[in-house]
């Protein structure tokens, strides 16, 4: 599989040689701060308006001077992280500079070793989505997973390494956290699905993928999935396309269906395991589920695993959703969370999915609710990016 990885790891060196070239203002009309979020802007836009055609020795700085890691992701975009107070704006240039060294944030691949998993992470979560060898042994694990971590710099290689050369579990945490949520037969945390009848069609594995994106910043995941029928339509394809920002606790995914007819209703959902059952956050309204999970040992010795939905759209209805009685077949589970939407022949389904840690994020679910809103508010009203060439 193909991985695009469009930037450089090279030695800064920013000297007063350095000249001017387009200056980024950013705008946040919310009565939010909005710190270490990410901006995309064409890159077109900026060739256009410097009339070049590359972007050989050109560099990001902030009103001060000093240097910000930034991406050129597979769609052609520059993405950076900004801070921007409420009610405010804050202005970002484009200098001509040498080549800087830029820590990587967001890494991801396949394991092949470990039965065609794809696991990828950031600075402050994990998630693991299971292959096509997984499924082939009989294990049926249709949802995302979550590993959760307490420190910022990247750990999943090496667990994925002590775990199947040192037999050191990684079901333990061994002081950077561990993996410690229950998937199953079920959405996990945050997988979507169609609906037939009202019941779900639960996806199987994966059947290929592509990583376009691999950090710095960005990590982003295109999954194709096998053929199925719905109903009288066959050879149904889905599609999914997940990003992971540098700094996020969600990804964001979008759904498309080659050979998709009819309307259908589609949802994203998120598990919930005993004993937890009324732990959890519902505000269609606002547009986000927020849930917090008992992890694998209820005792608590593990904390709780905050998992979460928000649609940047408004959807048709959120629900507690029962087992059927084919689900009720798995023991510990109690049902699934999800937000219900609408999606059209050729049309796309887009909303966030995410996790965090009680030991080493947010407190407790009222926190974990409150993230989840702001960022919601924060997705409805994108900050406002104005280039303009520098005098």
């Amino acid at each position: 599989m193909r991985i695009f990885s469009l930037y450089w790891v090279c030695l800064f060196l920013f000297s007063c040689t350095n000249s001017d070239l387009l200056n980024i203002q950013v705008e946040n009309t919310t009565s939010h701060d909005r710190t270490a979020e990410m901006i995309e802007i064409p890159l077109k836009e900026i060739y256009d308006q410097l009339d070049i055609e590359d972007f050989n020795d050109l560099r990001v700085v902030d009103e001060q001077g000093l240097p910000r890691d930034f991406q050129l992701t597979y769609d052609e975009k520059l993405i950076f992280l900004v801070d921007v107070p409420r009610e405010s704006s804050s202005t970002y240039k484009i200098i001509r500079g040498k080549s800087q060294l830029m820590d990587t944030l967001v890494l991801g691949r396949q394991y092949p070793e470990r039965l065609d998993d794809i696991a990828w992470e950031n600075d402050v979560i994990a998630f693991r989505t299971y292959g096509p060898a997984f499924q082939n042994k009989g294990n049926l694990g249709f949802g995302y997973d979550v590993w959760v971590k307490s420190v910022s710099s990247l750990v999943v290689e090496e667990r994925y390494r002590k775990d199947l050369q040192e037999s050191i579990s990684y079901h333990v945490d061994h002081g950077d956290g561990l993996d410690c949520y229950s998937v199953g037969p079920t959405l996990g945390a945050g997988a979507n699905a169609l609906l037939e009848h009202g019941e779900i069609i639960y996806p199987k594995s994966y059947a290929s993928y592509e990583i376009l994106d691999n950090g710095p910043l960005r990590f982003t995941l295109h999954l194709t999935f096998h053929p199925f029928a719905l109903g009288s339509e066959e050879n149904i394809v889905e599609h999914r396309m997940i990003t992971l920002d540098a700094g996020s606790f969600l990804n964001h995914t979008s759904v498309h269906y080659e050979n998709l007819k009819e309307t259908s209703e589609i949802l994203a959902g998120i598990v919930m395991h005993h004993p937890n059952g009324n732990q959890y956050a519902i505000d269609k309204n606002g547009g986000y589920i927020a849930y917090a999970d008992p992890t694998e040992d209820s005792s608590g010795k593990n904390g709780e695993i905050f998992v979460g939905l928000s649609f940047p759209k408004e959807i048709i209805k959120t629900e507690v959703r029962p087992l059927t009685d084919k689900e009720k077949q798995t023991g510990g589970i109690l049902g699934h969370l999800v937000g219900i939407d609408t999606l059209q022949p050729n049309g796309q389904f887009n909303y966030y999915w995410g996790a965090a840690w009680s030991k080493a994020n947010f407190k407790d679910l009222n926190e974990w609710s409150l993230h989840l809103k702001q960022f919601t508010v924060h997705k409805r009203n994108p900050l406002k990016v104005t280039l303009s060439l520098s005098k």
